[in-house]
């Protein structure tokens, strides 16, 4: 559907707020994105006011996306109406500096009226030794031809590279609507795979020492072409295409995917740790 009933709605929103709730004290950062502020499909709901609840005495920031006074898509049915989304990233710790990037690129008029606006958002946190941790939260592009999703690939590397040749470390977490390089993309879909495909991020994409930590038993997105009931998880086009990029100055210690079957959200929740290694 464009959007859930009410009583649907309320329980995924419920489930979503629980999970990071039931989480919250043994994290440091947290990373959410498509967290809604004023948008007809989350029935004008703002969630990143509610998660603020949550979080008061961390550092809490909003960067928008998706702002559009009136989507009139699909016009085979009631149509999206009023959107206002975008990233939501919260810190235990307090940034010297927060940055919203734009992504370059963008699609052609009339379909750039509808679509997202893609950006990063880039939290700073200045260190003891003078250089900083910069925990990068990213929402990428999806349903073009390839030609956005590498120039702002490109946009991304550059703003990684420079960041960490002044000597900072560096996180990124995202929905990059691509697979980890050389991760098999059919994975998890069987012969489902047939009917979709997804593309893998070049292998060389970053310099030796960059690291793609991911959990490769698990995926992370399903594609929402139907209502999904139990009984129906394993036929489900399922992707892993939520994972994290690391600077080599830093030290991952695990990544886990918590499988919840998709229950409340179409992503599936990836938990890291790491230290930093100086």
């Amino acid at each position: 559907d464009v959007r859930p009933n009410p009583n649907n709605y309320d329980a995924y929103w419920r489930g979503v707020y629980g999970y990071v709730a039931k989480h919250r004290d043994s994290l440091d950062f947290i990373l959410l994105q498509e967290v809604d502020r004023d948008s007809r499909r989350s029935y004008n709901h703002d969630q990143y006011e509610g998660f603020n609840v949550m979080f008061q005495g961390w550092e809490a920031v909003h960067a928008l996306n998706y702002k559009n006074v009136w989507n009139p898509m699909p016009l085979n049915q009631m149509p999206l109406g009023k959107i206002e989304s975008g990233l939501a990233s919260f810190s235990r710790f307090k940034s010297s500096s927060i940055t919203r990037y734009s992504f370059p690129g963008n699609f052609k008029w009339p379909k750039s009226v509808f679509m997202l606006d893609r950006c990063f958002l880039v939290q700073e946190m200045l260190l003891a030794n003078g250089k900083s941790l910069i925990m990068i939260n990213s929402h990428n592009s999806s349903y073009d031809d390839g030609n956005l999703k590498a120039q702002q690939m490109d946009y991304l590397r550059d703003f990684l590279l420079e960041a960490y040749q002044d000597g900072n470390y560096v996180v990124v977490g995202a929905d990059w609507n691509q697979c980890p390089p050389n991760f098999p993309y059919d994975t998890f879909m069987g012969w489902k795979n047939e009917e979709y495909s997804q593309t893998n991020i070049d292998e060389d994409f970053m310099p030796e020492g960059w690291q793609w930590k991911y959990d490769s038993t698990e995926p992370t997105n399903r594609k929402l072409y139907q209502v999904l009931s139990s009984n129906q998880y394993e036929d489900t086009y399922k992707t892993l295409i939520d994972f994290y990029l690391v600077s080599p100055n830093i030290e991952v210690i695990d990544v886990e995917t918590d499988n919840q079957r998709f229950k409340f959200s179409d992503h599936q929740p990836v938990h890291l740790s790491f230290t930093l290694k100086d």
